[in-house]
Protein backbone atom coordinates (compact mmCIF):
# COMPACT_ATOMS: atom_id res chain seq x y z
CA UNK A 1 0.00 0.00 0.00
CA UNK A 2 1.29 3.24 -1.07
CA UNK A 3 1.26 5.91 2.15
CA UNK A 4 2.05 9.53 1.18
CA UNK A 5 4.43 8.40 -1.25
CA UNK A 6 5.91 5.32 0.55
CA UNK A 7 5.41 1.74 -0.21
CA UNK A 8 4.31 0.64 3.57
CA UNK A 9 3.48 -3.12 4.13
CA UNK A 10 2.44 -4.12 7.65
CA UNK A 11 3.73 -7.52 8.47
CA UNK A 12 2.16 -10.08 11.63
CA UNK A 13 5.43 -10.34 12.90
CA UNK A 14 7.40 -8.65 15.53
CA UNK A 15 10.60 -6.80 14.33
CA UNK A 16 13.02 -7.00 16.85
CA UNK A 17 13.99 -8.05 20.70
CA UNK A 18 14.90 -11.93 21.03
CA UNK A 19 11.83 -12.66 23.69
CA UNK A 20 9.87 -11.17 21.53
CA UNK A 21 7.98 -14.32 21.40
CA UNK A 22 6.37 -13.75 25.05
CA UNK A 23 4.96 -10.40 23.92
CA UNK A 24 1.38 -9.94 23.04
CA UNK A 25 1.89 -6.66 21.64
CA UNK A 26 4.02 -6.56 18.54
CA UNK A 27 3.37 -4.00 15.13
CA UNK A 28 5.87 -4.64 11.95
CA UNK A 29 5.81 -1.90 9.68
CA UNK A 30 8.36 -2.05 6.38
CA UNK A 31 8.95 1.42 4.80
CA UNK A 32 10.17 1.52 1.17
CA UNK A 33 11.53 4.35 -0.67
CA UNK A 34 13.83 5.06 -3.76
CA UNK A 35 15.53 2.05 -2.98
CA UNK A 36 15.97 2.29 0.94
CA UNK A 37 14.11 -0.30 3.14
CA UNK A 38 13.87 0.40 6.85
CA UNK A 39 11.46 -1.58 9.76
CA UNK A 40 9.42 0.41 12.29
CA UNK A 41 9.20 -2.61 15.25
CA UNK A 42 7.50 -1.81 18.41
CA UNK A 43 6.72 -4.64 21.02
CA UNK A 44 5.63 -4.70 24.36
CA UNK A 45 3.07 -6.68 26.89
CA UNK A 46 5.65 -9.10 27.70
CA UNK A 47 4.04 -11.92 29.97
CA UNK A 48 5.75 -14.65 31.36
CA UNK A 49 4.40 -17.82 33.59
CA UNK A 50 5.75 -18.05 37.26
CA UNK A 51 7.15 -20.69 39.19
CA UNK A 52 3.49 -20.63 40.74
CA UNK A 53 1.97 -21.30 37.76
CA UNK A 54 0.92 -17.72 37.50
CA UNK A 55 1.28 -15.19 34.74
CA UNK A 56 2.71 -12.01 35.13
CA UNK A 57 3.51 -9.02 33.08
CA UNK A 58 7.19 -8.09 33.04
CA UNK A 59 9.02 -5.04 31.13
CA UNK A 60 11.13 -6.00 28.44
CA UNK A 61 14.09 -3.04 29.46
CA UNK A 62 14.83 -0.48 32.16
CA UNK A 63 11.25 0.41 33.50
CA UNK A 64 9.32 0.06 30.20
CA UNK A 65 6.90 -2.16 29.71
CA UNK A 66 6.97 -1.39 25.27
CA UNK A 67 9.31 0.12 23.20
CA UNK A 68 9.47 1.43 19.20
CA UNK A 69 12.95 1.14 17.05
CA UNK A 70 13.34 1.46 13.72
CA UNK A 71 16.50 -0.33 11.47
CA UNK A 72 17.64 -0.80 8.06
CA UNK A 73 15.92 -3.86 6.57
CA UNK A 74 18.01 -6.68 5.36
CA UNK A 75 17.96 -7.81 1.92
CA UNK A 76 16.36 -11.38 2.87
CA UNK A 77 13.57 -12.50 1.37
CA UNK A 78 11.78 -11.10 4.90
CA UNK A 79 13.28 -7.70 5.20
CA UNK A 80 13.60 -7.78 8.90
CA UNK A 81 15.91 -5.73 11.34
CA UNK A 82 19.35 -5.71 10.20
CA UNK A 83 21.19 -5.41 13.23
CA UNK A 84 24.72 -4.83 11.12
CA UNK A 85 23.49 -1.95 9.73
CA UNK A 86 22.41 -0.20 12.54
CA UNK A 87 19.97 1.28 14.21
CA UNK A 88 18.07 4.54 13.14
CA UNK A 89 17.34 6.75 15.84
CA UNK A 90 14.83 9.44 16.46
CA UNK A 91 14.12 12.45 18.61
CA UNK A 92 11.10 10.95 20.74
CA UNK A 93 10.94 11.75 24.21
CA UNK A 94 9.07 8.17 24.65
CA UNK A 95 10.69 5.31 22.19
CA UNK A 96 9.82 3.35 25.39
CA UNK A 97 7.46 3.59 28.19
CA UNK A 98 5.70 1.88 30.85
CA UNK A 99 2.08 2.84 29.93
CA UNK A 100 0.34 0.80 32.92
CA UNK A 101 2.07 -2.18 31.26
CA UNK A 102 -1.44 -3.22 30.30
CA UNK A 103 -3.13 -0.69 28.27
CA UNK A 104 -1.33 -0.85 24.83
CA UNK A 105 -3.39 2.24 22.99
CA UNK A 106 0.19 4.58 23.36
CA UNK A 107 2.60 2.01 22.40
CA UNK A 108 0.38 1.67 19.26
CA UNK A 109 -0.22 5.24 19.09
CA UNK A 110 3.84 5.91 19.21
CA UNK A 111 4.17 3.12 16.61
CA UNK A 112 1.96 5.28 13.72
CA UNK A 113 3.52 8.09 14.88
CA UNK A 114 7.42 6.99 14.30
CA UNK A 115 5.81 5.30 11.16
CA UNK A 116 5.00 9.17 9.80
CA UNK A 117 8.32 11.00 11.35
CA UNK A 118 10.12 7.93 8.89
CA UNK A 119 7.58 8.58 6.13
CA UNK A 120 8.59 12.05 6.25
CA UNK A 121 12.40 11.06 6.52
CA UNK A 122 12.23 9.62 3.16
CA UNK A 123 10.31 11.97 1.25
CA UNK A 124 12.90 14.31 2.05
CA UNK A 125 15.84 12.50 1.61
CA UNK A 126 17.17 12.81 4.69
CA UNK A 127 17.52 8.86 5.11
CA UNK A 128 21.09 7.46 3.14
CA UNK A 129 21.18 4.12 1.79
CA UNK A 130 23.02 2.08 4.56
Amino acid sequence: MEYKGVERTERGWAGHFCAAWACAFHRNTLLEHNGIKIVVSSVGKMIVRRKDGEHQLVTIGHERYYETMVWYANDDKYQDADIKKGELYFDCPSWGFDSNGWNEMPANELHEKVVDMFVEKLLKGEIEKP
